[in-house]
């Protein structure tokens, strides 16, 4: 019988997160779903812990493979998925007790919503708090997509990384949707772009917390923040590909200039993050003159900042 929820959860030596991950998961008010745990070529106890759950669990479907990285885990994951509903989870975070609940209330709230999108808590290895959307005023909007991708380039909160969604299988399956393979940054974005750019229904958001993401020392985030990877160059590829993608469809022109400040975001961050690699930078100056000459690249950075003054002007002194 289908599952209503597939969970795709790649998994690469992840021996010190991942019995608490799998354990979040099984203890799910919410138990119509199957667990997908794909093993990514992992060299520590990574494999045998899931080999051990999945031994015990019915509704557990293990997957051992090649090292890939994790777009190739979740796209093998994907092609094993059997639920009418896919969500991911990485395998050194945590779903609080409730999480396939609300995400199910969320895309059940009315007719033709094909994403949803909620919170999510940001914890420290130990898990203490860090931040989360429950510090906000429980809001839920359900909107059309070019409404949808513009909340998601615009809020404080709600983003384009791949955990806190829920995704329609069909939508997935019937437009041969996949990670990129050759992108090692931000390749959850462009899948989320990708698939958002296919819908014909809507898109469900919450504020309500269902992830609980972990920052730890071996954690993408601090990574990126501790040393130099020139693959970060493929995160800005990404942005670049995103712009593509909505220019491929009737978006509005604000969605295209919002795309646009993205890439020229991702621009300015990658090149502080490769300064003084001059092969590095020459590079990436060649990716943003194929999507913008110099001119609009500075006017549009001219316009962000005149936006933001008068946001500002507004807030302090008009009390928007």
């Amino acid at each position: 019988m289908m599952p209503e929820i597939s969970i795709i959860v790649p998994v690469y030596n992840a021996e010190d997160y991942l019995s608490l991950c799998i354990d979040s998961i099984l203890a799910q008010s919410y138990t119509d779903y199957e667990l997908i745990l794909v093993n990514d070529g992992s060299t520590d106890k990574s494999r045998n812990i899931c080999l051990e759950y999945a031994s015990k669990e019915e509704c557990i479907v293990f997957i051992d493979k090649e090292n890939g990285g994790v777009s190739s885990a979740r796209n093998v994951g994907l092609k094993e998925s059997k639920g009418k509903w896919i969500t991911f989870v990485d395998s050194d975070d945590v779903l609080p007790l409730n999480a396939l609940s609300i995400l199910m209330n969320l895309v059940s709230y009315e007719k033709n919503i094909d994403l949803g999108i909620a919170g999510y808590t940001c914890c420290n290895a130990q898990l203490k708090l860090i931040f989360s959307t429950s510090e906000y005023k429980e809001d839920k909007y359900i909107l059309l997509r070019d409404k949808g991708i513009n909340k998601l380039y615009k809020s404080e909160f709600w983003q384009w990384f791949i955990c806190s969604k829920i995704f329609k299988g069909d939508i997935i399956r019937q437009n041969n949707l996949e990670f990129d393979e050759k992108i090692y940054f931000a390749e959850d974005r462009l899948f989320i772009m990708r698939y958002v750019c296919t819908l014909k229904g809507k898109i469900a958001f919450t504020t309500a917390p269902v992830y609980v993401y972990r920052i730890h020392d071996k954690s993408v985030q601090a990574l990126a923040s501790t040393c130099f990877n020139p693959q970060v160059k493929t995160g800005f590829e990404a942005s670049i590909l995103m712009y593509k993608e909505i220019c491929k469809t009737q978006s509005t022109w604000h969605n295209k200039y919002l795309a646009l400040i993205d890439v020229i975001l991702s621009y300015r961050t990658v090149k502080r993050m490769g300064a003084g690699d001059k092969k590095f930078i020459k590079s990436i100056d060649a990716m943003l003159s194929d999507v913008m000459p110099r001119y609009l690249y500075h006017l549009l950075w001219l316009i962000r900042w005149i936006n933001i003054k008068v946001a500002s002007f507004k807030s302090r002194y008009c009390g928007n």
